[in-house]
């Protein structure tokens, strides 16, 4: 929270001294300038914060380390179906507006293990090509019985025109939008899989001259296909699936404002959660949990007897509610100080966490005996949940905070000549610290820097090591003229504090919601009046 005070109307000025040159006048003044409070709020986060009955603070993370994307159903089909239509009765001539014998061609579903009884379409297209070697204009009408959407079919109908010359052959292409298409692939009579059969009927066009059809002659060709599906939905069986070598960089933003220093944690809980939502079994064996901190490159991999396991999950169920359709399956490991190096993994400090493991679907077969299912807006996924009393010591401990310049629109800084800001802390923390403040351009690059020698004095502990009052300390910094108006000029503010636990603490101190640190600054400077 940062709140910039007026640069007169509520600006006491202490005219300690002045002095007189003609129509000059240099003046000292006094004024507050700005106030900033941080609290565990600010370094953590509210999100990730619970509160116990006697005010002690926990951190409760939970964020999702990988999520599956289910990539086979998407490429479902790959392949063409080309259909050629041969004229295999006698040679005859064809009037204008007569009517083709009508064909049919299945869709070709081959090239993979799996064995769908239904298919729901997401987003997606059917692409028609149709290929003449006719004079006659052709009108085309292409449907597909068991893909509907509200009830109606897929359908289209259009015209092909006639080649110009009777050796050349005219081509047209159709896509037609399928996005949310239900596509029944259950067959004819509603006991087969990949099944679903398109229909073209053919005919001339009435008033055009008529056509000589030679017996053996090929007419036209359709080339039909499914291009850049994505599933909503599938039901049969999801054949074997090998995710091997998973891996993910998951950005852990929870202690982002930690920037250095060491913390020493103790009592840590963490679940590793799998969440399965796809109606099939599944098998995973997790290879590495890496904690990475991209700062100083330091890196600890997680030890624990999951690692290295395999655990077969089983598969979700189906649930006949369209809010909520499928109930998950989930397997938990848990990881706590007494059986890892979870303590070690956190004391790094991590900005980021890795995951390396090997997920199988359907490992066994088909047990479903066909009644797998797929639901895109339920993705499989693996979540990692901390649980942790905000109880540490603190060395170095190194917390930045990036604000907007709340000093370039305070007019008494103007003239000013030289000076000093007192930096009134209000600590409540059993922390004691440094701090500093750097000033950035527009471009985020450093422009200059002021700092106090003082240290932050840590609040005083009881004999249970919690802050019993605020204690203030005043740091005088000093400042010239460019200091200040470099100051004027930024574009943000950085607040660096070096943190460390108090001496007169027994070790690990368990941090509480009322503890916070109030920073005001105040101008005391110089500036010259002309008259």
């Amino acid at each position: 929270m940062i709140r910039k005070l007026g640069p007169f109307f509520c600006l006491a000025l202490g005219l300690a001294s002045c002095s007189v040159d003609g129509t000059n006048w240099d003046v000292d003044a006094t004024a507050p300038v700005v106030e900033t409070k941080l609290d565990l709020t600010n370094l953590i986060g509210s999100d990730n914060l619970s509160v116990a009955p006697d005010s002690a603070i926990n951190v409760a993370v939970d964020v999702p380390l990988y999520t599956f994307s289910f990539d086979t159903i998407s490429n479902l089909p790959s392949q063409k179906t080309v259909y050629t239509y041969t004229w295999i009765y006698p040679t005859i001539t064809l009037p204008g507006g007569a009517v083709l014998p009508g064909n049919t061609s299945d869709l070709d579903l081959t090239g993979t293990d799996f064995k769908l009884s239904r298919f729901d379409v997401k987003h997606g297209k059917l692409r028609c090509t149709l290929k003449s070697t006719l004079a006659q204009r052709l009108i085309f009408r292409y449907y597909i019985p068991k893909a509907t959407k509200n009830g109606a079919m897929l359908e289209f109908i259009d015209t092909l025109v006639g080649t110009p010359v009777s050796s050349d052959t005219v081509v047209f292409v159709k896509e037609f939008v399928i996005d949310d298409y239900q596509i029944d692939l259950s067959g004819p009579d509603g006991d087969d899989f990949n099944s679903l059969t398109s229909f073209l009927d053919v005919s001339t066009v009435v008033g055009d001259p008529g056509c000589v059809l030679t017996n053996g002659a090929t007419l036209f060709k359709t080339e039909t296909e499914l291009v850049e599906i994505t599933p909503e939905y599938a039901k049969g069986y999801l054949g074997q699936y090998n995710f091997n070598s998973i891996g993910s960089n998951t950005n852990f933003s929870e202690l982002q404002m930690v920037q250095g220093g060491l913390i020493d944690v103790e009592n840590i809980n963490m679940n590793l959660v799998f969440h399965n939502t796809i109606g099939a079994d599944l098998s995973f064996n997790p290879t590495e949990i890496k904690a990475v901190n991209t700062r100083t490159g330091q890196q600890v991999v997680l030890t624990h007897s999951s690692i290295g396991t395999t655990i077969n999950i089983n598969r979700a169920t189906e649930n006949l509610s369209v809010v909520n359709p499928v109930t998950e399956s989930n397997y938990t490991f848990n990881i706590t100080s007494s059986n890892s190096n979870i303590e070690s993994f956190l004391e790094l400090i991590p900005d980021q966490l890795s995951l390396l493991a090997n997920v199988n679907l359907n490992q066994y077969g088909n047990t479903g005996g066909y009644t797998d299912f797929f639901y895109y807006d339920f993705p499989t996924f693996i979540q990692l949940q901390l649980n942790m009393p905000l109880k540490f010591a603190a060395t170095d401990l190194l917390l930045i905070d990036t604000i907007d310049n709340p000093f370039g629109s305070l007019d008494i800084l103007d003239p000013i000549q030289d000076g000093e800001f007192i930096v009134r802390v209000e600590n409540k923390f059993p922390l004691e610290s440094d701090l500093q403040l750097y000033m950035l351009d527009n471009t985020g690059t450093i422009t200059d820097s002021i700092f106090a020698n003082t240290l932050v004095a840590a609040a005083p502990v009881d004999i249970n090591d919690r802050g019993i009052q605020a204690i203030t300390t005043d740091l005088i910094i000093s400042a010239t003229a460019a200091n200040i108006q470099q100051l004027k000029n930024a574009n943000q503010l950085i607040l660096k504090a070096n943190f460390n636990t108090s001496p007169a603490s027994s070790g690990r101190m368990q941090f509480y919601s009322d503890y916070y640190m109030l920073i005001r600054m105040i101008a005391d400077v110089k500036f010259n009046i002309a008259l």
